[in-house]
């Protein structure tokens, strides 16, 4: 989890948990023991994990996307119904990672 708070730019482990507690109403450790419950589908062998991330005001996903759609390598990165995906080498095989701006104002629980 240290790794993670400092990748995210958390200045401390304890700052990281407190934002995670307050937007997520539960714990780091919570959410890990919560995820790691997850198995692939047996139809797809596919695993699913939504994530809804805080943003800092003002933030405009339009700046953020279009920075991605502009610089986007063919592919590997595609724009396509309204979210940007990215294809992923990950040590336990490949994967998708799919980004889609949400209502501004909304936070996880909230809808």
């Amino acid at each position: 989890m240290t790794d993670l708070a400092f990748a995210a730019g958390f200045a401390s482990v304890r700052s990281f948990n407190a934002t995670i507690q307050e937007v997520y109403a539960t714990t780091p450790s919570a959410l890990r023991v919560r995820s790691t419950g997850r198995r692939p589908s047996a139809a797809t062998g596919l695993t699913f994990v939504d994530l809804t991330l805080a943003v800092r005001r003002p933030f405009c996903p339009c700046n953020v996307f279009g920075h991605l759609i502009a610089t986007a390598i063919e592919g590997v990165e595609a724009f396509t119904g309204g979210s940007y995906h990215r294809t992923l080498r990950l040590p336990v095989g490949h994967g998708v990672v799919s980004l889609r701006p949400t209502a501004t104002g909304s936070r996880p629980g909230s809808g």
